[in-house]
C-alpha cells in the first residue's frame, strides 16, 4: 500500500464520526420539538397582539371622534 493510500485510510473513521445522523438522537427531537411549539406560541402571542394593538388603535379613534363632536 502506498504511503498516500495509508493515509487516505488512515481518515477514513473520521469520516463516518463527522456525518451528521438522518434522524437525531430522542433527546435531541425532544429539543427541537418543545423550541418548535415555543416557536409557535410566541408567534400567536404577537398575533394575538397585533390583533389587540389594531382593536385599541381603532377604539381610540373612535373615542376621539366622538369627544370631538361633542
Amino acid at each position: 500500500m502506498s504511503e498516500l493510500a495509508e493515509v487516505g485510510a488512515s481518515h477514513l473513521p473520521q469520516l463516518f464520526y463527522s456525518v451528521l445522523p438522518s434522524t437525531p438522537p430522542a433527546p435531541v427531537s425532544l429539543e427541537i420539538g418543545t423550541a418548535k411549539k415555543a416557536e409557535e406560541s410566541i408567534t400567536r402571542v404577537i398575533s394575538e397582539t397585533k390583533g389587540l394593538s389594531t382593536l385599541l388603535t381603532s377604539s381610540t379613534k373612535q373615542i376621539v371622534i366622538t369627544v370631538r363632536q361633542l
